[in-house]
């Protein structure tokens, strides 16, 4: 019946199993001195919907959110450099997640199930060509202003991905971008983009339009291989 937990500055980790089950929790704030957050630390505390994380966090463990259904948004600070496996598992109503500059690994299923979720991708430098796994099947991914290169393949196979907005900085679509996303009804080519890699909407059978803008000088074969919904192209002069 634990419904609260005030946490004191200077604690340093949040143990596993924790708080776990603690179903009539609804709201923590992670002090700016936790740096881990232990396996299942508050797995399963159904009724959490809000959690506040602070600069100086580094390691969200192995199902430390995992079937915190209730759950709103995940807007972890720039300090997280890993999240593993399961993290966020199953939470269902989880619609906003920001991934920040830092982050150099990423487990598995982190976000599986959480089928109402939009993701901020603001990794930045060489942390960023980290792909997103084929199970973090989320609708929506929005890649961060700080973005400035995105691994081949970052949405590879993600079938229930219907929206992707790229940042204003790059200058070419990866290979494999989005192979295989065939839910993807709509995509904004930015004008720095002077190259769209291979197979990069490759099976994005859903597209039914791309605009091209000036600038895009190059599209690799099989760019938009079984475009079947495509009813115009009108290319750059």
């Amino acid at each position: 019946n634990l419904t609260s937990v005030t946490f004191n500055e200077g604690l340093v980790s949040i143990g596993a199993n924790a708080f776990a089950s603690a179903t009539a929790l609804t709201s923590i704030d992670i002090p700016s001195t936790v740096t881990t957050i232990g396996q299942g630390a508050f797995d399963g505390c159904s009724q959490l919907a809000s959690v506040t994380f602070h600069e100086g966090l580094t390691t969200i463990s192995a199902d430390a959110f995992s079937s915190c259904s209730s759950l709103l948004s995940a807007i972890l600070p720039n300090s997280v450099t890993s999240i593993e496996d399961n993290a966020f598992y199953d939470c269902s109503s989880l619609v906003d997640a920001y991934i920040g500059h830092n982050l150099s690994s990423i487990g598995y299923d982190v976000f599986a199930g959480c089928t109402n979720l939009s993701i901020v991708w603001n990794v930045k430098g060489e942390h960023s060509l980290i792909p997103l796994a084929t199970n973090y099947d989320v609708p929506s991914i929005i890649i961060g202003e700080d973005v400035t290169m995105i691994p081949d393949g970052f949405c590879e196979d993600m079938t229930s991905l219907s929206s992707i907005l790229f940042p204003a900085n790059i200058t070419r679509i990866p290979t494999n971008m989005c192979y295989g996303c065939s839910s993807l009804t709509s995509v904004d080519i930015p004008s720095t983009v002077t190259s769209i890699g291979q197979s990069a909407f490759d099976g994005c059978s859903q597209l039914a339009s791309v605009p091209f803008n000036e600038g895009l000088k190059t599209i690799d074969t099989y760019a938009f291989y079984g475009y079947t919904a495509l009813d115009s192209v009108i290319l750059p002069s």
